[in-house]
């Protein structure tokens, strides 16, 4: 029976390629269309985020912590790049990650693996996403991802727009802290396991992040520049002009 249940466990991986995978790193920082799943809610490892190169900063936060967690099955399971190890929570709902970073990030993704086969009711099905933004001593959380799963097997990739209080021409979220809520489990499951999460950044080696988060100020600034420049030319060809007729 046992070897039964082995064989079965191996060929539930091997059936949507993902067990080779302990992260989606590689897949994430290829900027090519054909590794696009055709459904766009689950990413397995031999699929990622469409057009965008990225790089892992979760390592880079000052703390992880956890609403709840079950003895050995905490933060370390949670970030050891180990798909047979798990978080698994251990109170009421919602469940919650919380990552708190020492000064903003400008965040374009957050990828969890889940696995519905080994996982059932404890499968994450009610997913929210919040962002803070402080102002001096005031502290607001924004939800700039939710999202509901049914039964997924692999890497979920959330997509994070810019929350409210960002302005107009942010095409990143930028915040120090995210919630990560598990609302609801499926089969009306009371705990969760999440096997794997991780945080992206737009990698700054290969874009040019001032042109997609700059105040609003900056245009302004940009704009002034280049009427300035636009001034000069035109002084120039004005100084040209009255030396031909001169001449």
């Amino acid at each position: 029976f046992f070897s039964q249940f082995l064989y079965n466990t191996v060929m539930a991986h091997d059936d949507h390629n993902y067990y080779g995978s302990l992260s989606p790193d590689k897949y994430l920082r290829r900027n090519n269309d054909s590794l696009f799943s055709t459904n766009p809610m689950y990413s397995s490892p031999t699929h990622g985020p469409r057009g965008m190169d990225q790089r892992e900063i979760g390592d880079e936060a000052l703390s992880w912590e956890l609403s709840s967690a079950k003895s050995g099955h905490g933060v370390q399971q949670l970030r050891d790049d180990n798909l047979t190890t798990f978080w698994q929570s251990d109170g009421m709902v919602p469940h919650k990650v919380t990552i708190l970073f020492h000064k903003k990030q400008v965040i374009s993704n957050v990828a969890v693996y889940t696995d519905y086969k080994l996982d059932e009711s404890y499968t994450p099905q009610r997913i929210a996403i919040k962002a803070s933004s402080s102002s001096l001593h005031n502290y607001e959380n924004h939800i700039v991802c939710t999202k509901t799963l049914n039964e997924p097997v692999g890497w979920v990739v959330f997509p994070l727009p810019p929350h409210k209080r960002q302005n107009k021409n942010d095409k990143f979220l930028k915040t120090n802290k995210l919630i990560f809520e598990v609302r609801s489990s499926h089969q009306s499951g009371r705990d969760t396991h999440i096997r794997q999460i991780k945080i992206y950044a737009p990698n700054l080696n290969h874009l040019k992040l001032a042109q997609h988060n700059k105040s609003i100020f900056s245009h302004y600034a940009l704009g002034n520049r280049d009427n300035h420049e636009d001034d000069e030319d035109d002084e120039d060809e004005d100084e040209e002009l009255q030396l031909k007729d001169k001449g």
